[in-house]
């Protein structure tokens, strides 16, 4: 599923680059991602297969809205006519991660003992893009078998200040 993901990405990432609304397909995919998230429900009725191609289409229309691009949509289509509704979320996670390697974002994986505070997100992430001249993208977690400090991962670096 990873390589379909990959490669229906970069078809999803040209059709955006060719309309010039990576940020609108970005936004779309984001809302399609907390939707699947949120339960196991819609993809059952998405894999259904007594439920229509065109009848999955109007649910996700009602779902992401009728602002959505016709390209978009067709994408999806094309996706749910190909019974590959399940790997929507491995080709938008996909998509995520192409876009912020096009706009030169890094992601800063943060673990600490305890939740940080948005202060200390923003201070630590303001340290991280200084050191490396990069924007950067926070990914926080919390483990309690620290006992204290932080552990940050970018790429294949690692500082461990626990």
């Amino acid at each position: 599923m990873a390589q379909l993901g990959g490669a229906c990405c970069l078809a999803l990432l040209g059709l955006a680059y060719g309309v010039n609304k990576l940020d609108i397909y970005l936004e779309e995919s984001r809302f399609m991602v907390s939707t699947l998230d949120g339960g196991r429900e819609l993809m059952d009725m998405l894999s259904h297969p007594l439920i229509s191609e065109d009848e999955k289409l109007e649910l996700i229309k009602k779902i992401i809205g009728n602002d959505t691009p016709d390209n978009y949509l067709n994408f999806i289509r094309l996706l749910i006519k190909n019974n590959r509704q399940e790997g929507i979320g491995d080709i938008i996670e996909s998509l995520f991660k192409l876009a912020d390697e096009e706009n030169n974002i890094l992601t800063a994986y943060v673990t600490s003992a305890r939740p940080l505070s948005e202060r200390q997100e923003a201070r630590i992430k303001g340290s991280i893009e200084k050191k490396l001249g990069a924007k950067v993208k926070l990914e926080t977690a919390v483990d309690i078998g620290l006992i204290g400090g932080l552990k940050v991962k970018v790429g294949d670096n690692v500082i461990d200040a626990t």
